[in-house]
């Protein structure tokens, strides 16, 4: 097996109108056993045009040379459970990603990474705080309070993408529940990591609910992810770094004299302030940005695999660590996880395969979005005029007070705090535990020049376990001053998800140039969703941490 000279690794070669395939050795070597009499043989490889060649019944060696690929029409989709076809001639819109395009360039999460890459597919970010959150959307909006997000399948699995609130709208009293949709939540499509992944199939069509059932409206992101091949072990260690930094501010104000400033102060203190800050001349100017949001954040990441293959075994090993800070005061995320994916061929007849994935994510973030306690740096920002240091300390080691109580065309707003000391003396943060396993079992039942039959039993399992707490003491300025220590809130969450699925594949190929080949299958499946969720929030108690 060549191209451009050079051996071909990993290309498959099948019968004709069978599903009996192998692959090629890093010699570009292979061997296969083919029925009596003349047959066919079919060599395709990824970014490579198919080849047949005709193999006579007294002939024991078949040689292909694969042209490249350079319109990417060779592929092979998925159309079913257990069934591919050619992407040529697929009846669903598919759109598919290969590594090399995915790992390009380096991203948050996997929504990153996607971004710019699937046609028709629009990304949003949740939030710009660190450790990712976004949406995809396929088929556009099917409904104004309903999800809009597609079906995830990963390895076969179908997985959850749930996004649950850590609970921040106890703090900021954005909403009246503690869990709301303003908080910066994070969708657990960021426990995935991207390098471990070799492909992703975006199915835009509503064809694709014949597969995945009224689940797949919105489309489906179908992700397969790396596995061995076979010859000796080979090793990849990447290391990255680099920084953050933000790209724009929105500027400020500047003030010529107390008048003013006079309509944002906030009572005696703040009236002193002012009257002190400008004096009889202009007023003083603070970035107060550039202050919270100006540092500029390392980032790192590290990542090792090895994949080989040993007679009938093949594997591929993964461990990845992600460390990013974030821009604005004591923010971060840190992502830490491995992954296994195990081949086993017994006989001619019987495939094993089975995988697990395990992460750690942790999340350090700040208050960004809507609140209604004055805590938010948006608004404190906005709303208010920047003629102080609140950068400064006093005697005691705190923060300066937050000396305005902000101003709208409608009338005087309410007290803010000082952003500074609300990002170093407040927790939010997330913490969470995910496990996702699978084993297919694959029997080929009957393998003859015309007739193929293969018998496939699939089980995946996805589970994880997320905690998040807040916790605000009561020398924040937003804090009423009741006496009691502050205000914490604690979230716990757990899903699992598992489902079955059993297929019979039926090929039949006459060998005529009328009809090459017919397939057909039967299966059903089973699935079983449930995810646990509740929310504790308290003044004067302290949330437990982990």
């Amino acid at each position: 097996m060549a191209g451009a000279g050079t051996p071909l690794v990993d290309v498959t070669v099948g019968i004709v109108g069978q599903q009996v395939g192998v692959r090629t050795n890093e010699r570009g070597e292979y061997r296969i056993r083919v029925p009596q009499g003349e047959v066919s043989l079919l060599a395709r490889g990824l970014g490579y045009k198919r080849q047949t060649v005709r193999v006579a019944a007294n002939e024991n060696t078949a040689n292909f040379s694969l042209e490249k690929d350079v319109l990417q029409l060779e592929g092979v989709t998925v159309t079913g459970a257990a069934t591919t076809t050619d992407r040529r001639v697929a009846a669903t819109a598919v759109a598919s990603v290969n590594t090399a395009e995915l790992n390009r360039v380096p991203a948050r999460s996997l929504e990153g990474n996607l971004a710019g890459k699937v046609a028709g597919a629009r990304m949003f970010e949740n939030s710009g705080a660190p450790g990712g959150g976004a949406q995809i959307q396929i088929r556009g909006a099917t409904s104004v309070l309903g999800s809009g997000d597609p079906l995830y399948v990963v390895d076969g699995v179908i997985i959850s993408n749930a996004s649950i609130s850590s609970g921040s709208s106890s703090v900021t009293r954005a909403s009246g529940s503690t869990g709301s949709s303003q908080d910066q939540v994070v969708n657990r499509l960021a426990d995935l990591n991207p390098n471990d992944i070799e492909n992703i199939e975006v199915l835009k069509s509503a064809a694709a609910s014949a597969i995945y059932g009224s689940r797949a409206t919105n489309g489906v992101v179908v992700i397969t992810t790396k596995r061995g091949k076979q010859g000796r072990a080979s090793w990849n260690v990447v290391q990255r770094a680099g920084t953050q930094q933000v790209q724009r501010l929105l500027g400020h104000r500047t003030y010529s004299s107390y008048d003013e400033v006079k309509p944002y102060v906030g009572g005696v203190y703040g009236d002193s302030i002012a009257r002190a800050a400008c004096g009889t001349g202009p007023c003083p100017a603070y970035d107060w940005q550039q202050d919270l949001y100006g540092r500029t954040s390392p980032s790192w990441e590290t990542l090792l695999s090895s994949a080989g293959g040993v007679n009938n075994t093949r594997y591929f090993v993964s461990l990845n660590d992600r460390q990013e800070s974030g821009i604005a005061l004591n923010t971060g995320a840190r992502r830490t996880g491995g992954r296994i994916n195990i081949d086993q061929t017994l006989g001619t007849k019987w495939t094993i395969s089975g995988g697990l994935d395990v992460t750690r994510n942790r999340f350090q973030r700040g208050y960004g979005n809507n609140d209604n306690s004055g805590l938010s740096p948006i608004y404190a920002f906005g709303y208010n005029p920047a003629i102080i240091d609140l950068t400064q300390r006093d005697a005691t080691g705190r923060y300066v007070r937050m000396p305005f109580k902000g101003s709208t065309a409608a009338g005087p707003g309410f007290n803010y705090s000082n952003p500074m000391e609300t990002f170093t003396g407040t927790e939010n943060i997330e913490s969470v535990w995910r496990q996702a396993g699978n084993v297919r079992t694959t029997y080929t039942a009957l393998s003859s020049a015309k007739n193929s039959v293969q018998l496939s039993y699939l089980a995946g399992v996805d589970r994880f376990q997320q905690e998040g707490w807040q916790y605000a003491p009561n020398y924040m300025q937003f804090e009423p001053a009741d006496g009691f220590l502050g205000t914490s809130n604690q979230v716990n969450a757990s899903s699992f998800q598992m489902n079955q699925n059993v297929n019979a594949v039926w090929t039949y190929s006459p060998g005529n140039k009328w009809f090459t080949s017919f397939t057909t299958s039967v299966g059903g499946s089973y699935e079983n969703q449930a995810l646990n969720q509740y929310s504790l929030r308290g003044r004067g108690l302290l949330p437990t941490r982990k």
